[in-house]
């Protein structure tokens, strides 16, 4: 199990900032909610509902609010009341909502013994970051997959680089190969793209 407080350990290294001094907790946050959403279709989580169950005379079925918008990949009917067993069904079509309309199931086939439950499978999103402060973070669990839980903190190396950090653009550094003190905004730039493209090229694998 991880927690998503790896995603600020993560964050908190790559910029040398334990403390949140130069990017705030709340800075942090948005940039690695972001990265979060960025990641869907690519990087998903699989939910199951079950708690359809066949209306006499009935083919439209409002899509339950915990698969929201994410996208059906199965649907299976049980073969009879409380039987327990469910068969795949081919037959059903999905009419697509919006985040203010809700989708409809549609069957397209006779129904079952009224009462039969309806289980839909869908990829959703991973949940973006909830907690309002690191030790909240310590506790609250990371519902992605293990493997991808790294990449939210590459966007947000991207966002945090393009920022006029302070200690990026000061005066007390000197590079003797260019003569000029502290970064220019290309180097910044530069900075931020690096950071965007690893976070595509991982994403993309």
């Amino acid at each position: 199990m991880a927690f998503v407080s790896e995603l600020f350990d993560e964050l908190r290294d790559l910029l040398n900032d334990a403390a949140d001094a130069q990017v705030p907790f709340a800075t942090k946050k948005l940039f690695l909610n972001n990265g979060i959403r960025r990641m869907f279709p690519h990087v998903y989580r699989v939910v199951t509902d079950s708690t359809l169950a066949i209306v006499a005379a009935t083919y439209d079925y409002a899509i339950p609010a915990t698969l929201g918008d994410g996208f059906v990949i199965s649907v299976e009917l049980e073969t009879s009341n409380a039987s327990g067993v469910f068969q795949r069904l081919n037959g059903y079509d999905v009419i697509v909502g919006d985040e203010d309309l809700q989708s409809i199931l549609r069957i397209e086939r006779l129904l079952p013994e009224v009462g039969s439950k309806i289980r839909v499978r869908a990829v959703r999103p991973i949940p973006v970051i909830v907690a309002a402060a690191y030790a909240a973070s310590q506790s609250e669990v990371w519902t992605g997959p293990d493997e991808a839980i790294h990449l939210p903190a590459l966007y947000a190396m991207g966002m945090c680089a393009i920022r006029k950090l302070d200690d990026r653009q000061d005066t007390t550094r000197y590079s003797t190969t260019q003569a000029l003190n502290g970064v220019t905004d290309q180097d910044i730039m530069t900075a931020s793209q690096v950071w965007f493209s690893q976070f595509e090229a991982e994403l993309a694998e």
